[in-house]
């Protein structure tokens, strides 16, 4: 395969959580009925890739001579028109397609769900000082929702579940970051208070965080 040129086209509908409604841009020309078809096939599947059709081939083609004709704006009209083409026929190319639509993809589990994994997989927005309001909001949830959609995923109240996961991360700090005293193990995991800290990991772990430590070092 010889040098080429890819183009991507992003299209922001204001979305950052799948509970939230999609806000298309205002010079869109299809239909409402329409909008709303692409929207749900769109939002209620997770298949990455589809496999194309010769007219999103073409209208890609006609998209990228734009771009490259373009001198300060004087293709974006032509650029807003194919760009509602090439809506148009990725509408038909998903109406030709069995596609699994599943709701739960867009429901306000699912995005208390990723909200938690995100929680989890980033140290730093496990140790920010959280309250249960502030969760609820990120989520763009009611606090009894959130507490709601917590219980079902963990079968916890979600500072349970905040202080039990970073009670997992001030253990792994322990293990490996020997060097750290208790107090910044404690405040590096979210806790501003090590005595507070130190009472929720010995109730845990049947250790205070000293001990702990020690027998991890022995250990290694």
């Amino acid at each position: 395969m010889g040098p080429n040129h890819l183009h991507w086209l992003i299209i922001d509908v204001g979305v950052r959580r799948p509970n939230q409604d999609w806000k298309w841009p205002h010079w869109l020309l299809l239909r409402a009925a329409e909008l709303a078809e692409l929207t749900e096939k769109l939002r209620h599947n997770e298949d990455p890739v589809w496999q194309t059709s010769a007219d999103v081939r073409h209208c890609f083609q006609s998209m990228a001579r734009a771009i490259e004709r373009d001198r300060q704006g004087s293709h974006v009209s032509r650029m807003a028109v194919k760009i509602n083409e090439l809506l148009l026929l990725i509408l038909d190319l998903l109406r030709s397609q069995h596609l699994r639509l599943d709701p739960f993809l867009a429901g306000s589990r699912r995005t208390v769900q990723l909200f938690l994994d995100d929680l989890v997989a980033h140290r730093d927005n496990l140790a920010f000082a959280w309250t249960v309001e502030m969760m609820a909001a990120d989520c763009g949830l009611k606090s009894t929702q959130f507490v709601y959609y917590v219980h079902q995923l963990t079968n916890m109240a979600p500072m349970h579940y905040v202080n039990h996961r970073r009670l997992d991360l001030a253990a792994k700090l322990l293990r490996e970051a020997p060097s750290m005293s208790v107090t910044e193990v404690a405040f590096a995991c979210g806790f501003s208070s090590s005595q507070y800290f130190a009472t929720l990991f010995r109730r845990r772990f049947k250790a205070s965080p000293k001990e702990f430590s020690y027998a991890s070092f022995d250990a290694s």
